[in-house]
Parts: structure tokens; C-alpha cells; sequence
């Protein structure tokens, strides 16, 4: 029941910017969702996709109106098994870290890889 929940209120929580909020540097994010795992074996079974919820934290740093680089940690909240090497890795409450890049292209459009 909490995974249907998970994916059914799937949200990114963030505030909206205001023109004195802009000035501010520092940006920290709350992330609810659900992460795609593809060919997974899930409770002994293979399954084509496996959707694990999902929890994190964000933080991104504006270096000027444009870039921004920013961390980001997750937590999978759930167990599977995934073909590595040909061989199983368990996965079990996954913690997932990244660096990333962003670019805004548009006023409220934007692009992050990492």
C-alpha cells in the first residue's frame, strides 16, 4: 500500500523564487518519487520494470544567473536483485549520490546532467 501511495504522490518539493529569493545562492530540495529499475528480479521473480520508492535530498549552489552545480543523495526504499557482470547484485535501501550541472536555458526552464 505505501509503494501505490509513493507513486500515486510522487512530488519534488520546491518553493517558488521570488525577485528577493534570487539573490540567494544556496538551494536545498526535499524529493519524494519513484525510481524505474529495468530488468530487475524482485521477490524471486523477474520483472521487465521494478519501481522502487523513493526519498532524497538536493542541494544546488547558483554560481551566476545561468549555471548552477549541485549534490544530490537518494534512498531507495526497497529490495531487488539486478543482473551485473553477469552475476546478481542485491540491492537493498539503495543510497544513490550525484554530482550535478545545470543550465537554464528559459526563465523557469532548465537542463541538469551528472
Amino acid at each position: 500500500m505505501l509503494y501505490i501511495l509513493f507513486m500515486l504522490f510522487a512530488v519534488h518539493v520546491m518553493a517558488q523564487e521570488s525577485d528577493k529569493e534570487a539573490a540567494k545562492p544556496h538551494k536545498i530540495a526535499l524529493v519524494l518519487g519513484v525510481t524505474h529499475i529495468p530488468d530487475a528480479f524482485e521477490e524471486g521473480q523477474f520483472e521487465k520494470a521494478v519501481y522502487v520508492p523513493t526519498i532524497g535530498l538536493d542541494y544546488f549552489y547558483q554560481l551566476d544567473e545561468k549555471w548552477k552545480l549541485g549534490l544530490a543523495i537518494d534512498l531507495e526504499l526497497g529490495n531487488y536483485l539486478v543482473d551485473f557482470n553477469r552475476a546478481p547484485l542485491a540491492r537493498e535501501n539503495a543510497l544513490l549520490t550525484a554530482a550535478l550541472a545545470g543550465f537554464e536555458i528559459l526563465p523557469g526552464w532548465g537542463i541538469v546532467a551528472g
